[in-house]
């Protein structure tokens, strides 16, 4: 880890993290692989949810072999299947697994053209329906754990660009990738406000954004060709996954569901994390999107 990094962390409460026992989706990768790195730096026991065994595996080796005496685990969680998040929370309760932090990191970036297993259009269908079922099948789980729980939810900067749109999950629903995606996350970052306001008890739910961040999600999302030649650019102005993933850290470390943690830099484009306000478009209209998604998922876990 680089000497800025090491001392950022160093500053956030080491009690917060010791012993502790965390659980981040998408943890085989960028900005999730960071984030397992850093809490595993600062003595949490960490479990990666992933699509990918043999990934997760070669991830959990890699933190190892950085972080002298890390505890990493690797379970299999895939967003875009009903029978895969539904088997990863019997997993959690039939183990009795003490969670004391759940970050929902996984997600997808202008994928092909696709549908998700169970027929939703593929990002709206990951990166809002499934995170969010997921959420909604683990909370009942949580708060019957004897201790604070911190839900920490990854929203986006593009999550201001466009209004919350009930079609994201049809299959026929088809405006540019990046508006999907944009969607998808003004979405998920609605159902998270909404469900920060409603929880009273053990949960606190959390949400942190990363910025722009130069991750190989970003340069799967684009060919080849541009990737390469727009990527050797943006690597001068945007960050790299480990300075992206203390945003979530100071998240976690700090537990104050009124702040909205992202970069420190202009724009909050880049930097270490930092707590602020939550922009005034993202405050209105977050209670009708946690009802469509409990509408949705009440259907949905219906079905065979």
């Amino acid at each position: 880890m680089k000497s800025s990094l090491l001392r950022y962390l160093s500053s956030l409460d080491r009690t917060r993290f010791e012993g502790k026992t965390f659980v981040v989706t998408g943890g085989n990768s960028g900005i999730g692989k960071a984030l397992c790195k850093e809490l595993a730096f600062l003595g949490a026991r960490v479990i990666i949810a992933c699509r990918n065994e043999s990934r997760g595996l070669a991830a959990k080796a890699s933190i190892e072999a950085d972080i002298s005496g890390a505890d990493i685990a690797v379970r299999i969680l895939d967003l875009a299947s009903k029978e895969s998040i539904e088997s990863f929370v019997r997993g959690i309760v039939e183990s009795r697994l003490d969670i004391d932090g759940f970050v929902h990191n996984a997600g997808v970036f202008r994928p092909k053209d696709g549908l998700t297993e169970d027929g939703f259009e593929i990002t709206g269908g990951t990166n809002f329906f499934g995170t969010a079922y997921l959420d909604e099948l683990l909370l009942p789980y949580f708060k019957e754990l004897p201790h604070e729980v911190e839900v920490a939810f990854a929203s986006s900067l593009s999550a201001t660009w466009h209004r919350f749109d009930p079609r994201l999950l049809n299959k026929d629903f088809h405006p540019s990738k990046l508006k999907r995606y944009a969607i998808s996350k003004r979405a998920i970052h609605g159902y998270a406000m909404a469900l920060r306001d409603e929880e009273k008890g053990n949960v606190k739910i959390l949400i942190a954004h990363p910025g722009v961040t130069f991750t190989p999600l970003f340069t799967k999302g684009y060919p080849k060709v541009f990737a390469a030649f727009v990527g050797s650019l943006f690597k001068l102005f945007l960050h790299g996954p480990e300075s992206a993933a203390t945003s979530f850290m100071l998240a976690l470390s700090k537990g104050n569901p009124d702040l909205y943690y992202g970069p420190r830099g202009l724009g909050h484009v880049s930097g270490k994390g930092k707590g602020y306000r939550f922009p005034k478009k993202l405050q209105k209209g977050n209670e009708a999107i946690l009802s469509f998604l409990r509408e949705e998922a009440s259907i949905f876990a219906g079905q065979k």
